[in-house]
This record gives C-alpha cells, structure tokens and sequence, in this order.
C-alpha cells in the first residue's frame, strides 16, 4: 500500500503518512483558507510527481487555477510561468459544481480508473452539504451518505 508524505513538513511531525484509502476532512467555518491549503498541497504533490486530482464543486478549473496562480507570483514573467507548469505537472481539475454527493463520488472513481491518479482532492463537500440537508432536512443521515458515497465508489 503507497504512503504519502505531507506536503506541509509541520503536518508529518502531527499526522503519519497518508494511504491510498485514507479518506481525509479539512473542515473550519468559511474563509479560513481550506481551499488555499488543498490548491498547495495538491500542487506541491503534483510537483514532486505524485498523480493528484482538484474536484472543485465551488469554482470552475479556470477560477481555481488563477487563484493559485495569484496567490504565488511576484511578476509577470513568474505568473505565466505557474501558468505553464499547471499545465505540465500530474495535476488535474474536475469541475463537478452541481452534482450530487453520489455523482461526485462515482465520477472521481471514474477518471481514477482512465487518469490513474494516486491522491484527490475535493473541495467544498459543504456545498453539497447544504444542498442535500435542505432536501432531506437531516444532518446525521447526510454525513453518513457523504461517506458511505466515497466508499463504496473504491
């Protein structure tokens, strides 16, 4: 079974290694940067040319990618360069906005088998969240079928 080091040298010091059947939350209230924290770790995994998908369920790739892209250059030269590397490195986008817990969990499971990718990303399960809680009004039985979703998937 493949383990994977933190991109975050803090973090291996606090968490062991992931495994390829880790299923790991990032959750905190809104604008506290999780989705910052995933778009690093996922491209410092695609860096060191570990084969990681993004599954944006709030943003399109486009949005995603000039967020990043923003966030790291000093220059011009430096931004079209990011831009560049984006497009090379083992790092692929979904946009997935819309779709039902369900759906997200098969799709992922669908382009792992055609991309082979080793580690995947999903930002803004929340979205989801609320979309589903309003149509069943239930929390605990939401949270169960996000897992059991991602599970079965495997």
């Amino acid at each position: 079974m493949s383990e994977y080091r933190w991109p975050i040298e803090k973090l291996n010091d606090i968490l062991q290694p992931m495994r390829e059947t880790d299923l790991i939350v990032i959750g905190s209230r809104p604008s506290q940067g999780k989705t910052t924290l995933m778009l690093n770790m996922a491209y410092r995994f695609a860096r060191d040319g570990i084969r990681t998908a993004y599954a944006t369920l709030e943003r399109s790739t486009l949005e995603l990618k000039e967020r990043f892209i923003s966030r790291h250059f000093r220059d011009y030269d430096d931004a079209e360069r990011l831009k560049r590397e984006l497009n090379q490195i083992p790092m692929f986008f979904f946009d997935l906005r819309d779709w039902a817990i369900d759906e997200v969990a098969y799709e992922i499971e669908k382009e792992k088998s055609s991309l082979n990718f080793d580690v995947c990303f999903v930002d803004y399960l929340q979205l989801i969240c609320e979309r589903e809680e309003r149509s069943t009004g239930s929390k605990s039985s939401l949270c169960f079928s996000i897992f059991r979703s991602f599970l079965e998937a495997r």
